[in-house]
C-alpha cells in the first residue's frame, strides 16, 4: 500500500536549472589540454625540420666523401684504410687550401638580386683567396643589396665595394661597380 508521502508532494515543483558556467577548474583543464596539443604540435613539427636537416646533411657529408675521394685519386694516395696520420693531415690540409668555385657561383645565384649583371669574374686562390666582380646595376640600391648579401653570407669574407659610378649602357643609365672580396676556403666555408 501507498503511503500518504508517496503520492502526495507538499514542495513546489523545482525550476528548470539554468545552463552551468564553467567553473575554474574546468576552464583550467581546456587550457592544460590547448597547451599540451599546442606543445605536441611544435614538438611534431621540430622533429619534421630535424629530419629534413638530417637528410640535407647526409647529403653533405656524401659530398665530402666524394671530394675526398678525388682527392685520393688526384693525389695518389691509397684509400682511406691505407692513409697514414701524416698523410691523412695532408690531405685535410689540402682541402682546407683549395677555393670551391663552384661553391662561388652557387653563392652568387642565391644572393644576386633581379637587377643586377656581372660583366666579369675573376678569382685567384694563392695565401688570400680573393674574387673581383665587375657588373653592372639599374640602381645604386641593387648594389647595396647585393654588397650587403655577401656580408651576410658569412662565405665572402670583407667584400668591398671599389667603386659605383653612373654609365650609359644602350641609351640607358646604369650603374657600373666593381667588388673586391676575400672568400673562405675548404671546409671552413659554409
Amino acid at each position: 500500500m501507498k503511503r500518504p508521502k508517496d503520492y502526495i508532494n507538499l514542495m513546489p515543483k523545482a525550476a528548470p536549472t539554468p545552463r552551468r558556467v564553467p567553473g575554474p577548474a574546468a576552464v583550467a583543464g581546456a587550457l592544460f589540454v590547448l597547451g599540451w596539443a599546442a606543445a605536441f604540435g611544435w614538438q611534431w613539427k621540430e622533429q619534421l625540420d630535424l629530419r629534413e636537416r638530417l637528410a640535407f646533411e647526409s647529403l653533405t657529408k656524401q659530398e665530402r666523401l666524394r671530394q675526398l675521394d678525388a682527392l685520393y685519386r688526384e693525389l695518389g694516395i691509397a684509400g682511406p684504410g691505407g692513409v697514414s696520420a701524416e698523410r691523412a693531415t695532408l690531405i685535410i690540409g689540402l682541402m682546407n687550401e683549395r677555393v670551391e668555385w663552384s661553391e662561388v657561383f652557387r653563392q652568387f645565384s642565391l644572393i644576386a638580386p633581379a637587377g643586377l649583371w656581372f660583366d666579369s669574374v675573376e678569382g685567384k686562390a694563392g695565401e688570400r683567396a680573393e674574387i673581383t666582380i665587375r657588373g653592372g646595376a639599374l640602381t645604386y640600391a641593387t648594389v647595396s643589396d647585393f654588397l650587403r648579401s655577401m656580408q651576410k653570407t658569412g662565405y665572402f669574407l670583407t667584400p668591398q665595394l671599389v667603386y659605383a659610378q653612373k654609365i650609359r649602357i644602350q641609351g640607358q643609365d646604369a650603374i657600373g661597380f666593381e667588388i673586391l672580396s676575400a672568400i673562405r676556403k675548404g671546409k671552413g666555408a659554409k
